[in-house]
């Protein structure tokens, strides 16, 4: 990467990463910054008072780095790669912190507890999608009265899913439909209910058995 630069570019980048890297005040400032982060993404209110309790770098460490910073941006695209090295050099030290009791990393003193603290990531909040589909029902396992499930999959069966309920379903119309499916093996029209955080789904639920939508109604992932 250096090898890209002019002279002048290569003196500001060397000397701000081993600024930032070499030095215990980079590395403080930059734990307190990601203290702060954390504060503004988190939602736990222990989790904040926690973290709001950490005293890890000045003010004065956190203005230099901002200014170290501002100095490796203005390099353009070698300046940023430089900060994201830095980065990802300091957040594999704090993983590493997090394994352990404690630690001492460039003079900075660190519990497990403290590192776990800092690379906690935020709790994203699911998102509800409604959407009546074909599918196929694969299996219906009612061994367990007090946890019946049904596997249920899409017509080319790339995607499957378990669903848990009571027997509370086994009672309703949706009953013989869901049956005669798995007899039959052909696929029948569901309206589910999808929890889902950045597009994985992270459960399903079984509203009912459905009449098949209209055309205009089908989506892509229905097919």
């Amino acid at each position: 990467m250096i090898g890209k630069l002019d002279g002048k570019q290569a003196a500001i980048v060397l000397v701000s990463v081993a600024a930032l890297i070499g030095g215990n005040w980079g590395f403080n400032a930059w734990l307190e910054q990601q203290k702060t982060i954390k504060i503004e993404e988190l939602k736990s209110k222990d989790h904040i008072e926690a973290l709001k309790a950490l005293s890890l770098s000045s003010s004065g460490q956190l203005e230099a780095l901002k200014k170290v910073t501002e100095v490796l941006e203005k390099q353009g695209e070698l300046g940023n790669r430089a900060l994201e090295a830095i980065a990802a050099t300091n957040d594999a030290l704090l993983k590493a912190a997090s394994k352990t009791s404690e630690s001492s990393i460039n003079d900075t003193h660190l519990t497990r507890r403290e590192a776990e603290l800092l690379r906690t990531t935020p709790r994203k909040k699911a998102e509800l999608r409604i959407a009546i589909q074909r599918m196929r029902v694969l299996d219906i396992n009612t061994s367990d009265p007090h946890e019946l499930s049904v596997l249920i999959s899409t017509p080319n069966k790339k995607q499957q899913y378990r669903i848990k309920f009571g027997d509370t379903l086994f009672s309703d119309p949706s009953r013989k439909a869901i049956f005669e499916a798995l007899d039959s093996r052909d696929s029948i029209w569901m309206e589910l209910a999808f929890r889902e955080i950045d597009g994985e789904v992270k459960s399903v639920q079984l509203l009912q058995t459905t009449k098949p939508p209209s055309v205009a109604e089908i989506s892509d992932s229905e097919e």
